[in-house]
């Protein structure tokens, strides 16, 4: 498949945590498992493919990332991913951190919640707009997890 348009929507949920100044890779492995700690989510390797996500001053409610297609296209592209694995999309805070940017986790607040909005094209098909499934969030550390989520296809 094809990623043509890829993005993380995050909930600020106030203004003192308002400035991304993170990098956002997905996990480097074909189906990813549950999360079960917060050294789960340190210790996951990430992919090669990252993107940038540095901002001041988001408003409060829903905020969506620069483009992953890059790190998602990375996980299609890989020899062992098949259609229904799950994804996992890591948003990592940089060394320098400087700034202070939080979302709700979806057992926190599941409209609140962080989404995952993908479309891509399938091989010999028509684009298809897909999202998150399952039980989706935020995991500790800034990692949004989806215990069942993945791309549909």
């Amino acid at each position: 498949a094809t990623i043509d348009v890829a993005y993380i929507s995050i909930y600020v949920i106030d203004t003192a945590n308002d400035d991304p100044n993170n990098d956002i890779f997905t996990e480097a492995v074909d189906d990813a498992v549950s999360f079960v700690t917060n050294a789960d989510v340190t210790s996951r390797v990430r992919s090669i493919a990252s993107v940038s996500w540095v901002a001041t001053g988001l408003p409060v409610g829903f905020n969506n990332s620069p483009s992953i297609v890059s790190p998602v296209q990375e996980r299609v592209d890989s020899a062992g991913w098949v259609s229904g694995a799950d994804l996992v999309i890591l948003v990592d805070g940089k060394a320098d951190l400087i700034r202070s940017f939080a979302g709700t986790a979806y057992d926190g607040d599941t409209t609140r919640a962080a989404k995952l909005h993908i479309e891509y094209t399938a091989a010999a098909a028509g684009r298809v707009m897909g999202g998150l499934a399952g039980h989706g969030g935020l995991a500790g550390h800034g990692g949004i997890a989806g215990k069942r989520g993945g791309i549909a296809g």
